[in-house]
């Protein structure tokens, strides 16, 4: 993971059973996003070593494009 001394990256977590607790968080049977610097680095250590959780990367989303400016169309004379 890179980046400065506790920054963390996103994760996806699931529990096998819903609400089972971690770090803090009741975690749901179903897939949850959790933005980068959600947890510290003891805490993603405990939620990555917990066999009641399935903890995944998640990549950052991606932004959208820009849409380009239209161009103005020059009536004929």
């Amino acid at each position: 993971m890179s980046g400065g001394a506790g920054v963390t990256g996103a994760l996806r977590i699931k529990s096998l059973r819903d609400g089972f607790r971690r770090a803090g968080v009741a975690h749901p049977a179903d897939w949850v996003a959790h933005p980068a610097g959600a947890f510290d680095a003891a805490q993603i250590a405990a939620l990555r070593a917990e066999a009641m959780l399935i903890v995944e990367d998640a990549a950052p989303p991606e932004k959208a494009p820009e849409k380009a400016p239209e161009k103005a169309v020059a009536k004929g004379r």
